[in-house]
C-alpha cells in the first residue's frame, strides 16, 4: 500500500560527512575520517528535482559535515545552482572554523555572495565550541552582516553567543543540568555519536514506555528532505533512507514510498520503534539495553546498529556513516 508523503517544502544537499569537528551530539557521527563528496552532476540533478517540486530558493541549502572544508568544491556546487534554475542557495550551514581573521572572512563571504548565497546558518552551542573558538563565530557574524546584509545570519543557536563554557570545560553536573534544562533552545536526540558520549547524562526508560509513539510527523511532517553524497533521500531529521536517486527524481522516489518498498519506515511511522520494529529485532538476537533508553530515537538507533552489526543492513538503514 502506498504511503502518501508530504509535499516537499525544503531541500538540502548533504554534500559530505567530513568535518573538522567531532561534536559529542552529532547525529550523523561526522568527523575528519569520513571521506567522499557529492558528485557535481548529481548535485545539479537534485537541485533540478527541488525546482520541479516548487521548493523556493530560500529553503534550498547546503549542509554536511562541514561544507567549507573544501572551498573550491563548495564553489563548484554553488555554481551549478543557476544551471538548475535557481539564482543561488538560500543558505549554507557552517561551524565557522574558517573565520580565523577579518580578511579571510570577507574574501570567502564575497565569493559565496557573488554566487547567490543569501544566508549562513552558523552552529554555535556547547558542543561545537569544544572545537571552534567562539571568537570565530562572532567574527563571522559581524562580517556576514557587513558583506552579505542585515538578514544574512541564522544562528543555531542564539544562546551560543553567550556561552561561558563548552562541554569539554563543564563538570558532569553542569552537563546534566544543561541537557535536562527544559528551557534551552534545542533538544538533543540521543543518536549517532551521542549514544556513546551523552547517554549517561540522561535518565533512561524501558523500551516498552515508547510503545504507540508514531514517528511519521517527526520524520517527514515538515516536508524537509535531503539528498546525500550517495544519492540517498533522507528526511531532514536524518534517521532513515527513503530511496536512492541515482536514476530517479525526488518526485519518483516519494511516489514510490510504500509499505512494501519501505517496511521499516512504515513500522516507525505508525508505531514508533517499540512496536513491530523491536519485535522483529528481537527475533534477530537484539537484546534491550539493561539501563534503558534516553528517548525513542535512542532505542531506534540502537536497534538499527544491531542490524548493521549482523551484516543485514537494509536499504533503509542509513546514512551508513552514522553507524561507523
Amino acid at each position: 500500500m502506498k504511503i502518501i508523503m508530504p509535499k516537499p517544502k525544503a531541500g538540502g544537499l548533504l554534500v559530505s560527512y567530513s568535518c573538522n569537528a567531532k561534536c559529542k551530539h552529532c547525529y550523523l557521527n561526522c568527523g575528519g575520517k569520513k571521506s567522499g563528496k557529492m558528485d557535481i552532476a548529481d548535485a545539479k540533478r537534485h537541485l533540478q528535482s527541488f525546482k520541479e517540486e516548487g521548493i523556493p530558493k530560500e529553503e534550498v541549502h547546503i549542509t554536511g559535515g562541514e561544507p567549507f572544508i573544501d572551498l573550491d568544491y563548495l564553489v563548484s556546487i554553488l555554481d551549478v545552482a543557476q544551471e538548475a534554475g535557481y539564482s543561488g542557495f538560500g543558505f549554507v550551514e557552517t561551524n565557522a572554523f574558517w573565520a580565523t581573521n577579518q580578511e579571510k572572512c570577507k574574501r570567502i563571504l564575497e565569493t559565496i555572495k557573488k554566487r547567490g548565497v543569501e544566508k549562513l546558518c552558523i552552529s554555535s552551542d556547547i558542543f561545537h565550541q569544544e572545537f571552534i573558538p567562539l571568537s570565530n563565530v562572532k567574527r563571522l557574524v559581524e562580517n556576514c552582516y557587513e558583506v552579505i546584509g542585515p538578514n544574512s545570519i541564522m544562528l543555531r543557536w542564539q544562546g551560543g553567543l553567550d556561552l561561558k563554557k563548552h562541554i569539554g570545560e563543564m563538570t558532569e553536573t553542569e552537563i546534566k543540568e544543561y541537557i535536562l534544562n527544559p528551557n534551552r533552545e534545542f533538544r538533543t536526540r540521543i543518536v549517532g555519536r551521542g549514544t556513546k558520549t551523552l547517554a549517561d547524562f540522561l535518565p533512561r526508560q524501558k523500551a516498552e514506555n515508547f510503545k504507540d509513539s508514531p514517528c511519521f510527523e517527526k520524520m517527514v511532517g515538515s516536508g524537509h528532505y535531503h539528498f546525500d553524497l550517495h544519492n540517498d533521500l533522507i528526511p531532514g531529521i536524518g534517521c532513515i533512507i527513503l530511496g536512492n536517486a541515482s536514476n530517479r527524481t525526488l518526485r519518483e522516489l516519494l511516489n514510490n514510498v510504500s509499505e512494501e518498498n519501505n517496511p521499516m519506515f512504515e513500522m516507525l511511522s505508525k508505531e514508533g520503534p517499540a512496536g513491530r520494529f523491536l519485535a522483529q529485532a528481537n527475533t534477530k538476537g537484539y537484546r534491550e539495553l539493561e539501563k534503558g533508553y534516553c528517548d525513542k530515537c535512542h532505542l531506534c538507533f540502537d536497534i538499527k546498529k544491531h542490524i548493521v552489526s549482523l551484516g543485514n543492513s537494509t536499504k533503509e538503514i542509513g546514512p551508513k556513516e552514522a553507524y561507523v
